[in-house]
């Protein structure tokens, strides 16, 4: 398994660590058990923020990375979690000073992925037999949230 293979570092979340190699990886998985940033439903003490300003997934994201799905469909997309993440945020920051707290929007990743794939996203290429997309991590998790916010109904579960 590659988190197990000499120089890989993982960060220290009990459900969404993340493993890396390479130069800056040490430092790019370091920090996932602070709790600045986005909530999400998956949050458990003593484990930070899962998808916090420190967790290896907004780091990606921040650093303007790239996402490499080879073989898969949008179903395994991660990525959507941040965006449920940041919706997320912006439902409760809305709902201040009212007596109900938003829930956790989980949102439906294959309908995202299509509604991605229109907006023309993607570069598409094959690796051996795998089908693969490749796309700015920013550029995805923006647009989906524009999307999301924009349109929720169809893509809430």
């Amino acid at each position: 398994q590659f988190r197990q293979m000499p120089g890989v570092y993982r960060s220290d979340h009990y459900s969404h660590s993340v493993a890396a190699r390479g130069r800056g990886a040490e430092e790019f998985v370091a920090g996932h058990l602070r709790e600045e940033g986005y909530g999400s439903h998956w949050d458990r003490r003593p484990w930070g923020k899962t998808f916090g300003l420190h967790s290896p997934m907004y780091r990606g994201y921040q650093a303007g990375g790239k996402l490499l799905m080879l073989g898969v469909d949008y179903y395994t997309s991660t990525y959507v979690h941040l965006v449920e993440a940041m919706y997320w945020h912006a439902l409760r920051v809305r709902s201040r000073g009212t007596e109900r707290e938003p829930a956790f929007p989980a949102l439906d990743r294959v309908k995202l992925g299509a509604f991605w794939e229109s907006t023309g996203g993607p570069r598409h290429g094959r690796v051996g037999d795998a089908a693969c997309r490749l796309f700015g991590i920013r550029s995805y998790v923006d647009t989906l949230l524009a999307e999301v916010e924009r349109n929720p109904r169809p893509y809430l579960r």
